[in-house]
């Protein structure tokens, strides 16, 4: 059976670039000057006073949001990393929890306007309440891009070109134009022709007339010509990954083309005019000799037979293997349930029978090693579609390696407890600790394995910023290099700073585990972020659930005696 692996049993680092969560760091994460201590490195802070200073408040903060689009589905704010506000009109907000006099705030955007897509500022957006604070000013604007059009071939007079059915641009010579109204990054153009020229009469077509705008679009063609017949054909065989092909019709009129499928030229003959249809630039990376069919003649008609033809590129898959034993293993890979291949030992393999651009591959085991019966073969990457040569294919073994069981594998993740599944478990579990670092550890005499506190992130109900943690977690499930549905985190006590019946938010502490089956588990020490040392010692009961501190003099930077 081909696992689909999660790889690497760890539980996510925290960077250490995200700083310690005490009074007075801003939401930016600035450095805290000193536990308890008030610093922020927003250019934007502010220390507010008036005729109140010097009173214990608590205060208000407000301020006025400005830019909002009409219609909008409004912006979130907060305060402290706690208090939210959802504005969804130009004026004035104010957040519903007042700061004790003394106290910072510190207001950020946490969701811009999505309806439309807008992004907000916020100004005076921090500092310390020294009485009411009402000049946070938050501004909201648009991303907009321009459309434009280069003509070409235009004669005649009253062309007339729209972007979305509207802002006509009247176009008199031939040359670079830009539609009057701009657009907002991330939404629909579609550049038609509104008005044919007459005098003479011309037929103008669009090239890449249409698409969404992620900036200033500026590649649209307008091509204008005084027949009435258009050009065109088939292109069949284009490795998907390749630069494209560049076609021209007599001599000109370029055409760039990236898939197979139909094209027709953007210039329009006249009948009875002849066509003939070359390549400009063969396709690269891979390089392909494509060919030109019925690419000539007069036309009476519009043009739809010419066939141009890519020959088929072809890739080889193959990978590595590792972890085998000796040099006459007899184990044997397929790919697409054929093309067997014996593999002796170790090292780099390649099937002998290559396969076409962006078709499927499926490498798989047909006979297993005679030199370590019992092991087995674990494959990576062993699926896909090819659009180069296939060397990522993992053949493993041996397993000596790591295997990613749970988790995210990405920094700085909060945790995301969820209750434990209930069998028959179909899919892998999405509970999880938040990114730390220093946490307590244990393994059972099941094999369970143990998680308690450290430094670092849990749900939003604390964090972020990160700091001191004391919640109680299990890793359950067999600790094979498989893994599966069955492995899954439960978070038995959750983080509860000040709860005297669990041992205090810490991190670093030492830990054993009591000799024998069942054996309960126990916790000494460990410092907190004000530099405290502990010197208790707790004893974690796992049939019940409890924790319970042993007899000891005063927990806190005790010399030893």
């Amino acid at each position: 059976m081909k696992p689909m692996m999660k790889v690497l049993l760890a539980v996510t680092a925290l960077a250490s670039a995200f700083l310690v969560g005490c009074s007075g760091c801003s939401h930016s994460i600035a450095p805290c000057l000193n536990p308890g201590t008030s610093g922020n490195s927003n250019s934007n802070s502010n220390s507010n006073s008036n005729s109140n200073s010097g009173s214990s408040g608590p205060f208000t903060i407000s301020g006025a949001v400005t830019g909002l689009a009409s219609g909008s589905n409004g912006v979130t704010l907060q305060d402290n990393a706690t208090d939210s506000i959802t504005v969804t009109a130009n004026g004035s907000f104010q957040f519903k929890t007042a700061v004790a006099g003394g106290q910072p705030y510190a207001v950020f955007v946490t969701s811009p306007p999505s309806s439309p897509t807008q992004t907000c500022t916020v100004v005076n957006g921090s500092g310390t309440a020294n009485g009411p604070v009402n000049n946070i000013q938050v501004t909201c604007s648009s991303g907009t891009a321009s459309i434009g059009a280069t003509v070409v071939g235009l004669q005649g007079v009253g062309l007339v070109l729209q972007d979305n059915g509207g802002d006509n641009l009247p176009i008199a010579v031939n040359g670079s134009y830009t539609f009057k109204t701009a657009i907002q990054i991330g939404s629909s153009y579609n550049v038609t022709v509104a008005t044919q020229p007459s005098s003479p009469s011309q037929t103008c077509t669009v090239t890449n007339g249409s698409g969404t705008a992620s900036g200033n679009v500026g590649n649209i063609q307008i091509t204008c010509s005084t027949g009435t017949l258009s050009i065109g054909g088939t292109l069949s065989g284009l490795a998907k990954e390749g630069s494209g092909i560049i076609l021209q019709d007599n001599g000109g009129d370029n055409l760039a083309l990236h898939a197979n499928g139909t094209f027709t030229f953007p210039t329009l003959l006249a009948s009875g005019a002849s066509y003939s249809v070359s390549i400009l630039t063969q396709p690269a990376g891979p390089n392909q000799v494509c060919s030109v069919t019925s690419g000539s003649g007069a036309a009476n008609a519009n043009v739809t037979n010419i066939q141009v033809v890519c020959p088929a590129v072809f890739h080889t898959i193959g990978g590595t293997v590792v972890g085998l034993v000796g040099t006459s293993s007899g184990m044997v890979l397929q790919n697409n349930l054929g093309d067997n291949l014996t593999i002796s030992g170790n090292g780099t393999f390649t099937f002998n029978t290559p396969i076409a651009d962006d078709s499927t591959y499926d490498v798989s085991l047909l006979v297993g090693p005679t030199t370590q019966p019992g092991i087995g073969v674990v494959l990576w990457f062993y699926q896909g579609t090819a659009t180069s040569n296939v060397t990522s294919v993992v053949v493993d073994a041996g397993h000596n390696d790591w295997a990613w069981f749970d988790g995210a594998n990405s920094a700085n993740q909060e945790g995301s407890p969820v209750p434990p599944p209930t069998p028959p478990i179909t899919s892998f579990d999405s509970s999880t600790p938040g990114g730390r670092k220093y946490p307590a550890t244990w393994t059972d005499a099941n094999g369970n394995l143990w998680l308690f506190g450290g430094y670092g992130l849990e749900s939003s109900t604390f964090t972020p910023p990160a700091t001191e943690l004391n919640d109680m977690w299990e890793y359950v499930g067999p600790q094979n290099y498989f893994g599966g549905y069955g492995n899954f985190w439960n978070n038995l006590i959750a983080a509860s700073p000040g709860l005297a019946s669990v041992p205090a938010s810490r991190y670093g502490a030492v830990t054993w585990t009591q000799p024998g089956a069942g054996g309960d588990l126990y916790l000494f020490g460990g410092t907190d972020i004000f530099g405290d040392f502990y010197n208790d010692i707790w004893h974690y009961n796992i049939g019940s659930n409890t924790w319970t501190q042993l007899p000891s003099a005063n927990p806190i930077n005790q010399m030893g005696v």
